[in-house]
């Protein structure tokens, strides 16, 4: 006898259904994420194509996570959420991220462990060691970028640092021509307290250009910054300064030409190098000019200045500050606490003197001189008549009379006061007389 279970009709099997992996036929090999991850907005965890140089493309609502361990133990994952990319280059492309647990914006940079860059001066994967190693040891200063977080995203590693609001000045001067000079001082003054600050911490920018000095969108103290310190020279760092060599001995170097002093076209690179590149850089600001290869002389001539009323001054001034900070002779070169003391009273004297004569509504009135009309005297032979002006006495005025009237009366006219003739002299006079004839 047949068990009740064997004759139980057998239901319908549905068909399995295998999906399908997306292939990216242009990325043979996709990013993999053994260690951290790469999840969708929803939460999953996706895989996205890369580049031909092997950098990662994100898209906005993807979530960036990295598993970290407490020092008591604990294991807890950083989740940064993709909103836009700020820009891509040789060494990494840069994203603007939302820390998902506190909910502040941040700039997450991330760049292949492996992949070779497109700069070669850019030294490939040593680039995010370098730029890791100098944001940790710079000091907290409103012009110097700051180091949240870091880590590695299968065969990715990223960085987290505070975003700047705004625009490269590359991009500044491309959209909107030089700037007036104004704001010129206050880029100088900006950018070289922060190569000050960087200098005392042992870092040497190596690369200051417009294309990595960001111009906020408001105007005022903290109005630019630095970027990019993926070719620093860090002074105590032995095991990247041996990285500067290559296998023959000699030294590569780094930089942007143009915007390099002979010296660090030669390898030798110190604080001296960030204030000749930031000469070029304040020239190019002001002029609109890109300095050429090879320049090391940059004078401003004062036809080819498109800013209006410019105090001759102020101008001279600016070109010794730009002579000195340019100056090839690194014996001749004052302190860059001194040069940052002359952009600032450069800087203070524009300011007065536009603030004494500046007209605008609200300002200080100009007073204007009073001018006198010369009478020409008369000649002895004209005869000058002279003619009496009546003398005009002030009448007391009429007492004012308030008349009340009711809503429905008619308002009545209230006839003048009788005011007493007027007399001439001759004619009262004449009156006297009469009345005393009478008598």
């Amino acid at each position: 006898m047949a068990s009740l279970r064997s004759i139980q009709p057998k239901e319908p099997q549905t068909p399995r259904t295998t999906q399908k992996k997306t292939i990216h036929r242009s990325n043979p090999n996709p990013l993999r994420v053994p260690i951290g991850e790469i999840a969708s907005l929803e939460g999953k965890i996706v895989t996205r194509p890369v580049d031909g140089e092997g950098i990662v493309y994100l898209r906005k609502g993807d979530l960036v996570r990295n598993k970290k361990t407490s020092p008591d133990g604990k294991t807890y994952y950083e989740t940064y959420r993709i909103e836009q990319e700020l820009g891509r280059g040789g060494a990494g492309a840069a994203y603007l991220v939302t820390h998902m647990e506190s909910g502040w914006e941040a700039t997450l940079k991330i760049m292949p462990r492996d992949a070779p860059a497109k700069n070669p001066r850019a030294l490939g994967p040593t680039t995010f060691v370098r730029e890791k190693t100098a944001l940790g040891q710079l000091p907290s200063h409103r012009g110097l970028p700051s180091l949240f977080d870091h880590g590695i995203i299968g065969n990715h590693q990223y960085l987290v640092i505070k975003h700047f609001e705004g625009h490269s000045l590359r991009k500044t001067l491309r959209e909107q021509g030089p700037l007036p000079i104004a704001d010129v001082l206050d880029l100088g003054i900006e950018i070289l307290s922060a190569l000050i600050a960087a200098n005392e911490a042992g870092i040497i920018h190596r690369d200051i250009k417009p294309a990595n000095i960001i111009v906020g969108s408001k105007k005022g103290p903290g109005r630019f910054a630095i970027l990019d310190f993926g070719v620093a020279k860090i002074i105590d760092h032995e095991e990247l300064l041996a990285l500067e060599y290559s296998q023959k001995g000699h030294r590569r170097i780094m930089g942007s030409e143009g915007y390099m002093s002979p010296d660090q076209q030669r390898g030798n690179t110190d604080i001296y190098s960030d204030l000749f590149s930031l000469g070029a850089t304040l020239y190019q600001a002001f002029t609109g000019k890109r300095p050429q290869k090879g320049t090391s002389s940059f004078t401003i001539i004062p036809g080819e200045v498109s800013e209006e009323n410019l105090p001759t001054q102020t101008l001279t001034a600016f070109q010794e500050a730009l002579n000195t900070m340019t100056g090839t002779n690194t014996n001749f070169r004052p302190s860059p606490a001194e040069m940052l003391s002359d952009l600032r009273q450069i800087k203070s004297r524009l300011d007065l003197r536009r603030r004494t004569l500046s007209t605008e509504p609200g300002s200080i009135p100009t007073i204007q001189p009073t001018t006198f009309t010369k009478v020409p005297e008369p000649s002895p032979t004209t005869k000058t008549r002279i003619e009496s002006k009546p003398v005009i006495t002030a009448r007391e005025p009429e007492e004012s009379q308030t008349i009340m009237v009711k809503a429905d009366q008619p308002v009545a006219k209230v006839a003048a006061k009788p005011q007493a003739p007027a007399y001439s002299e001759d004619k009262t006079r004449d009156l006297r007389r009469g009345s005393d004839s009478a008598s």
